[in-house]
C-alpha cells in the first residue's frame, strides 16, 4: 500500500534508480552511466536493465518494447485515458505481505477484490483526481509499454509530462521494485557411470 501511495509523489522506481542487484560487468557497453532525465531515456534505461537481468539469469520484471500512443487534448480524449487507465483489465502491482517486497501483477478488478477483503483502502481514485487534474494543466502524452514478468506478457501505459519531459505516471513502472536474485551456482557432477570394461580396468590397477 505505501509504494501504491508512493506514485501520487510520482516516485517512478523501475525507471530511475539503478538497481544494485544486477550484477555490474565493467566490459558491458550498454551499462547505463547517469541517470536517465527523459521519458525516452527511462524506458530505454528500464530496457538495458532488462537486459542486464536477462544475461545474469535474473527472473522477474523485464521491459520489452514501447510505442508512442498520442496526446491527450481534448475533454473526450481525457475521459477516454482515465477510462483506459482505471479499467477492470489493467494490469497493476499487487504488493504481497511476505516482508520480502514480493509481488504479482494482476487486474485491477482483482487488485480491488484483494483490497476491499482486508480492509484497505485503495488509493485508484485519488490517483484517478491526481491525472485528471495534471491533464487539465497540460497536454499529457500517452506511450504503450509491453511488459514480460516471470515470462507472462503484461502492459502499462506512462503518462508523460511535456513540461518535464518525462514519465509522470505507470501502474507497473511506478509501483514494482526490482528483486534482488542471486543466481545459485551450477554444480557440475564428478560421478559417471562406468563400464564393465572400465571397471575391471580399475580394478587391476588398484
Amino acid at each position: 500500500m505505501k509504494n501504491l501511495i508512493f506514485i501520487i509523489f510520482s516516485v517512478i522506481l523501475f525507471f530511475g534508480a539503478c538497481n544494485n542487484s544486477v550484477k555490474k560487468d565493467k566490459s558491458d557497453v550498454t551499462e547505463v552511466k547517469k541517470e536517465p532525465t527523459t521519458w525516452q531515456e527511462q524506458l530505454d534505461y528500464a530496457k538495458q536493465q532488462s537486459d542486464l537481468m536477462t544475461r545474469n539469469g535474473i527472473d522477474g520484471l523485464k521491459l520489452v518494447g514501447y510505442s508512442y500512443r498520442g496526446k491527450v487534448e481534448t475533454q473526450e480524449q481525457r475521459e477516454e485515458f482515465l477510462k483506459l487507465l482505471f479499467a477492470d483489465d489493467t494490469d497493476v502491482v499487487y504488493h504481497l505481505n511476505d516482508n520480502k517486497g514480493s509481488y504479482d501483477i494482476v487486474p485491477l478488478k482483482v487488485m480491488r477484490e484483494k483490497l476491499s477483503l482486508s480492509g484497505t483502502e485503495e488509493p485508484f481514485e485519488k490517483i484517478k483526481e491526481w491525472l485528471k487534474r495534471a491533464s487539465e494543466n497540460e497536454n499529457l502524452e500517452l506511450v504503450n509499454v509491453e511488459w514480460s514478468f516471470h515470462g507472462r506478457s503484461v502492459h502499462s501505459v506512462a503518462i508523460i509530462s511535456p513540461q518535464n519531459n518525462t514519465i509522470l505516471f505507470d501502474h507497473i513502472g511506478g509501483a514494482a521494485i526490482i528483486p534482488g536474485s542471486k543466481k545459485e551456482p551450477k554444480v557440475e557432477s564428478t560421478v559417471r557411470n562406468l563400464t564393465k570394461e572400465e571397471y575391471d580396468a580399475e580394478k587391476h590397477t588398484k
